[in-house]
């Protein structure tokens, strides 16, 4: 069967092990989570990104420096191979300048191309926003544009202009050329909560036009520390049994043909080209008990929802041929299911 979202980035997760303890832990990761994947499994992983052409290996946690000799052989090999790299990291390890500059030195030269910051309230609890900025200081010394995740809560008090001041205390004044800073909701992982957000970050019917779709779902599968593939790198994705798709064994089976093996769920697909908000939404037309507006800041938790709710699951799939026309009217699914199915 043709691929019809042929992966374009595998997520890779060493460990599920953090030196964090974050409430609401996207990743469900904390210190004493020790699950780990074997080095030979991340090998024949790369291997596998290499023969279905997926261009970006990302490796995230957990915090992946835990693993510094594992981390660094799996850069090398995947630059080796011509795969482009990303590490997502807490920065932990940048307590001095000196550190910093030791490990950033040590990712340059394993051919590391992008680097990650996460921080905000959240994470400052355990590692200092002063240890983010040395990372900061030091992967731009080597030639990174540096990317810094903050955490967007309503009233936080880890914000860009926070982690600006700390990177004046160093004489470094960032600019858009060498630093980029990007505000993610921190999303709790229970559907029915809501989380700390000022007024118009959820979603509702006035915002809803500029929801996009979800642009992890089929595109970035996960490697897991427990070596349990899944179809997307989202946020809580390991509470979604839906979202599995089996154990990356070393017995032949490519990424691609556990991918595959989602590919023509209604649902997913849905959530895909829709985004989850817009997907809730319109199950919402049949079932006013389907409450959806001003709940959801992030996606994720909103495609957790969709997952976990029977009734949103029961309208969708008890009415397939109609949300079939939606996608079909918007992004020609027909045509690419007669090319999947003719193959």
């Amino acid at each position: 069967m043709a691929n019809i979202h042929r992966p374009s980035t595998l997520s890779i997760m060493p460990t599920w092990q953090c030196n964090a303890s974050c409430s609401n832990c996207g990743t469900l990761s904390h210190p004493k989570n020790k699950v780990a994947l074997e080095p030979a499994l991340i090998t024949y992983a790369i291997d596998q990104a290499k023969r279905d052409n997926i261009a970006v290996v990302v490796f995230t946690g957990g915090e992946a420096t835990l693993k510094p000799s594992v981390l660094l052989d799996a850069i090398r090999q995947a630059t080796e191979l011509g795969i482009s790299t990303r590490l997502v990291t807490n920065a932990w390890w940048a307590k001095s300048n000196y550190a910093a500059t030791k490990m950033l030195a040590q990712l340059k030269s394993a051919g590391l191309k992008e680097i990650n910051f996460s921080t905000g309230d959240e994470h400052a609890k355990f590692i200092p926003v002063s240890c983010v900025a040395n990372a900061i200081v030091a992967s731009v010394e080597h030639g990174f544009h540096a990317y810094v995740m903050v955490e967007l809560v309503a009233t936080a008090s880890i914000t860009k202009e926070s982690v600006v001041h700390e990177l004046e205390k160093l004489n470094f004044h960032s600019d858009d050329k060498s630093v980029s800073f990007i505000e993610s909701p921190w999303t709790p992982l229970d559907p029915s909560a809501i989380g700390n957000y000022a007024d118009g970050v959820c979603a509702n019917k006035s915002n809803l036009p500029q929801r996009t779709g979800c642009d992890s779902i089929y595109s970035t599968p996960t490697l897991q520390a427990d070596g349990t593939l899944a179809i997307c790198c989202g946020i809580g994705m390991q509470k979604v049994k839906d979202l599995q798709l089996g154990q990356l064994a070393q017995d032949g089976t490519s990424l691609g043909e556990l991918c595959e093996s989602a590919e023509l769920d209604i649902v997913k697909l849905l959530i895909k080209h829709f985004g989850p908000e817009k997907t809730l939404a319109m199950t919402s037309d049949f079932r006013e008990d389907i409450v959806w507006e001003d709940m959801y800041a992030h996606k994720c938790q909103a495609c957790i929802r969709i997952f976990s709710d029977s009734n949103v699951l029961n309208e969708i799939r008890s009415r397939e041929s109609y949300f079939m026309a939606k996608l079909a009217a918007s992004m020609g699914i027909e045509r690419i299911l007669e090319a999947a199915f003719d193959e």
